[in-house]
C-alpha cells in the first residue's frame, strides 16, 4: 500500500474525536416544528418531555423530604425504635430459650435419677 514506513494522515489538527466544526460545542441541533413532525415522532418528543418532567418533581420532592427536619427526625426515631424493639425481641427469646432448655435438662435429669 505505502512504499515507505509512514503514517499518513487527512483529518484536522487539533481536532478532537467526535465534535463536529459546523456545529457550535453544546448547541444542540434545533427541533422540527410540531406540524413538520410525523404522528409518531411527536408522540415520542411528548412522552419524552413528560418523562422528564416527572422525573424533575419526583427528584425535586425527595430532595425536599429530605431537606425537611421533622422528616429526618421522624426517621431517626424509627430507626431507634425499631433496633429497640430487635434487641427486646432476642432478648425475650433468649430468656424463653434459656428457660426451655432449662426445664429440658431439669426434666432429663428427674428420669435418669429415677424420681
Amino acid at each position: 500500500m505505502f512504499d515507505d514506513d509512514s503514517f499518513a494522515h487527512y483529518g484536522i489538527k487539533g481536532m478532537r474525536w467526535g465534535v463536529r466544526r459546523d456545529q457550535p460545542a453544546g448547541k444542540a441541533k434545533t427541533s422540527k416544528e410540531a406540524s413538520e413532525m410525523s404522528d409518531a415522532d411527536l408522540q415520542a418528543r411528548v412522552q419524552r418531555l413528560n418523562l422528564e418532567k416527572q422525573y424533575v418533581s419526583l427528584v425535586a420532592a425527595k430532595a425536599e423530604r429530605e431537606r425537611n427536619p421533622l422528616v429526618r427526625g421522624e426517621d431517626a426515631v424509627k430507626n431507634v425504635v425499631s433496633k429497640n424493639a430487635a434487641n427486646a425481641v432476642n432478648a425475650v427469646a433468649s430468656q424463653l430459650m434459656y428457660a426451655a432448655v432449662n426445664t429440658a435438662v431439669n426434666v432429663a435429669i428427674k428420669k435418669a435419677s429415677g424420681r
